[in-house]
């Protein structure tokens, strides 16, 4: 995505897919199996194949439909942005459903926002994604680009 993107766009929606399903199937054993340990481990291979088996199709849905394919991704970018706003700020209400409703919300408008506006959505997306990862890549072999988590530390 970083040199190529839109020509790779294809791939990712195939790969978020099958990632999207198995972090399902598997939050659904964890769910299942959060009050005891006992079968946990028989069965999460059965949960993990079955969330494979279901992101095989549900990828290739994905990367047919690419409008509706990206919204999936954009939605994965707003869990992420619900995430930090909880981290930043929304955690000293304290509260769960702050949590739920805050990040929930993030993947809808960024999901809609994603369908409403694709090119200019996937133009920046490309662009921050590539120039971010660029400047990673440099970073490892100049130095001197510290680490998001040290630079929290240096604060």
């Amino acid at each position: 995505m970083c040199f190529y993107g839109f020509k790779l766009l294809r791939p990712c929606l195939f790969l978020g897919g099958v990632l999207t399903c198995c972090m399902c199937a598997l939050l659904f054993c964890y769910l299942i199996y959060s009050s005891s340990t006992d079968d946990f481990m028989n069965t999460f291979y059965y949960f993990l194949g079955g969330g494979f088996l279901c992101g095989l199709l549900l990828g290739y849905v994905l990367a047919k439909y690419v409008q509706w394919g990206a919204a999936v991704l954009a939605g994965w970018g707003g869990f992420a942005l619900g995430v930090i706003l909880n981290e930043a700020f929304l955690f000293h209400l304290e509260s769960k459903w702050v949590f739920w409703v805050s990040t929930i919300g993030c993947i809808i408008v960024c999901s809609m926002m994603t369908l409403k506006l694709f090119d200019p959505t996937m133009i920046c997306a490309t662009a921050l994604l590539g120039s971010y990862l660029m400047v990673r890549g440099v970073s490892c072999y100049a130095g001197h680009y510290y680490n998001e988590f040290t630079m929290v530390k240096l604060m």
